[in-house]
């Protein structure tokens, strides 16, 4: 495994998603990706991490498992589970037909990578919730998936673990502010 810095991830995220993400953007009132992302980012202080860069084995298996952000809208589709893996919130209809999951399923890109905060074996996805649920739409049809995917993955502490996934108030809070404050700067 080797390191990789904040400032790659950043770039590569940003690049990944811009294309898709500039008119739903500018939608809300948003005039660049750096207001849009910055309150995860700092809220989770995701440029001050060690990151480790992994190619994964068999993203089929693998980016399922992962854990959706309970810190986005993403918690919408939790239904009755309290923190589930991808592969557990496939069967909410507006997944299920969402657009633009069954587009990214048919034309994969050949390589792409992933941002995750790690505690032991648990895993929780930052980023890439359309293409990880792409990926489950691709098990689920038995398609075959030829990209090389890769993850930057930090490892965190059971506390800050325990903090994100139980949606701790005070880190909700500050999320909140910091999205209100990005929109005034």
């Amino acid at each position: 495994m080797d390191t990789i810095s904040w400032s790659a991830i950043q770039s590569d995220w940003k690049e990944r998603e811009l294309p898709y993400w500039s008119e739903h953007i500018k939608k809300a009132g948003i005039n660049t990706w750096e207001q849009f992302r910055n309150p995860m980012i700092y809220t989770l202080v995701l440029n001050k991490r060690v990151w480790e860069i992994v190619e994964l084995k068999d993203p089929l298996i693998e980016l399922p498992a992962l854990h959706p952000n309970p810190l986005t809208r993403w918690v919408d589709f939790f239904g009755d589970k309290k923190f589930p893996q991808f592969y557990e919130i496939q069967g909410h209809p507006f997944l299920g037909n969402h657009t633009r999951i069954h587009e990214i399923a048919d034309n994969f890109p050949p390589e792409t990578s992933f941002i995750v905060l790690a505690n032991g074996r648990k895993e929780l996805a930052i980023d890439g919730h359309h293409r990880i649920s792409a990926v489950d739409l691709m098990y689920r049809r038995k398609q075959e998936l030829h990209s090389k995917v890769s993850v930057a993955k930090s490892e965190v502490s059971t506390a800050e673990w325990e903090r994100i996934t139980n949606r701790d108030p005070a880190l909700l809070h500050e999320l909140k502010m910091r999205k209100a404050l990005s929109l005034i700067h």
